[in-house]
């Protein structure tokens, strides 16, 4: 195996570990009905771009702000997921191209929300450039809302 060939590996072994936090994630909003907020922000100055923020728009709220995505999540939704059976692919590779579009200076948020008995996802894309429209999609298919979004900031670009 190459040098290259085993980065790529190692980076989505990577990515499907940040998507398994990610249902953990999940598995606190449909349980406490807490809003969780997973923030890609690829407008700020310094090296923190990302955030994740438990129950959004309360007194309450706890947030991190970090350059490690993995280790914020992991602060907040437990450092072993040894537990973890399922690979989660439907959010590795979205949340993978959120982190390349943060890279290009696109701000997306994902919001994780219970609506009644069901999670719904709403996830938007911003830029800091006035000639450019912002996005936002949300829906009960986290995949159908991120491709939407993604789709879209590669037509803007």
């Amino acid at each position: 195996m190459s040098l290259e060939a085993s980065s790529e590996t190692e980076e989505m072994e990577r990515w499907h570990r940040i998507s398994m936090h990610v249902r953990t994630a999940c598995t606190v909003v449909e349980r406490v009905g807490t809003d969780v907020l997973i923030k890609f922000d690829g407008a700020r100055d310094n090296d923190e771009i990302y955030t994740v923020v438990l129950d959004v728009g309360r007194e309450t709220s706890c947030r991190e702000d970090s350059s490690d995505l993995e280790e914020a999540l992991s602060r907040f939704f437990g450092a072993s997921l040894s537990g973890a059976t399922s690979p989660a692919d439907d959010f590795a590779e979205p949340l993978r191209s959120f982190d390349l579009l943060a890279k290009r200076g696109f701000v997306v948020g994902l919001m994780i929300m219970r609506v009644g008995a069901h999670l719904e996802f709403e996830v938007f894309l911003s830029r800091d450039d006035k000639t450019f429209e912002p996005m936002k999609r949300r829906g009960p298919v986290f995949v159908k809302v991120a491709d939407e979004i993604i789709r879209y900031a590669g037509q803007t670009s």
